[in-house]
């Protein structure tokens, strides 16, 4: 049984050891690499559990899947916010975890008030694509070389999802 709730400090170190899964898997999906990650201290996921919001899918006693969101501090972009640090771990990957996590965290950010998410995902990720997608995110343009990761540039597609229009899923 997968139970979907926010991630607190007390959490930091599953945190820690899902991103870092996640990092040796595909160190392109995420903006930041496995040595960066490594040398952060377990304060400093602390600290980031504190300071955004981080749903966590937990099964079989640990932590199987995590995304977070922030909502910008100017008054003006208070309204949307920035989903970032999708993960499922390697081994749970194509169990529908993702999208339960995903999904709670799109109602999550719905209940807060929030009238639009945005999001980056490396081009070449279909599988992420079609997550958000089958979420209702679309894509609304792509920044070339976002990312330059390994010797490699990555574009991204930018991908909204409306929060309060009724033609949304």
């Amino acid at each position: 049984m997968t139970t979907i709730r926010q991630l607190g400090p007390a959490d930091a170190q599953a945190y820690r050891d899902l991103r870092l899964d996640g990092l040796k898997s595909d160190a392109r999906a995420f903006a930041s690499s496995y040595g960066a990650e490594s040398r952060l201290t377990l304060d400093d996921h602390r600290r980031t559990l504190e300071n955004n919001v981080v749903l966590g899918a937990l099964g079989n006693d640990r932590l199987l899947s995590a995304v977070a969101y922030f909502v910008p501090r100017h008054a003006s972009m208070a309204h949307r916010g920035h989903v970032w640090g999708m993960i499922v771990a390697s081994d749970a990957r194509g169990q529908g975890i993702g999208k339960k996590v995903l999904s709670a965290l799109v109602e999550h950010a719905r209940s807060a008030g929030l009238r639009q998410l945005h999001l980056g995902v490396g081009a070449y990720n279909v599988a992420a694509i079609h997550l958000y997608k089958s979420l209702g995110f679309c894509t609304y343009g792509t920044e070339p070389r976002a990312l330059h990761i390994d010797n490699q540039d990555i574009d991204e597609h930018l991908m909204v999802l409306f929060l309060d229009k009724e033609d949304q899923q």
